[in-house]
């Protein structure tokens, strides 16, 4: 009768054992899962941010380059003169030489307007 209750008692401690270490692989699963999905979202988000950072800044910066453009040809009143009375081969190289300082700002075409001259 005494060698029934280990055998019982082995059984219970077994089970208890088994379903223990279940319970500690699920929740150390769980936990793995969840902080390297986390850690992941965050890099994402990181990368993101340094990339909308990065391409914000390179527009600004390409924005005030093509704005300088525009400044120096609108304060040269003789190319603007030419450019709206006619379109001459010196005045296209003139304004070509404005467009053509740097091989980023290839312009087709571009508006320019004031008060007392004719829209170009």
């Amino acid at each position: 009768m005494l060698k029934k209750t280990p055998k019982k008692l082995s059984t219970i401690l077994g089970a208890y054992f088994i379903i223990s270490i279940v319970f500690l692989g699920g929740l150390i699963l769980y936990w793995t899962y969840y902080s390297t999905s986390e850690t992941i979202r965050l890099e994402i988000e990181k990368s993101f941010e340094q990339k909308y950072s990065i391409t914000q800044t390179i527009i600004e910066r390409e924005t005030e380059r093509i704005d300088s453009l525009l400044y120096e040809i609108q304060l040269n009143k003789n190319l603007l003169l030419d450019i709206s009375k006619s379109q001459t081969p010196q005045s296209q190289k003139l304004f070509e030489t404005y467009i053509d300082k740097s091989a980023r700002y290839k312009c087709d075409v571009i508006f320019i307007a004031k008060v007392d001259e004719p829209v170009w």
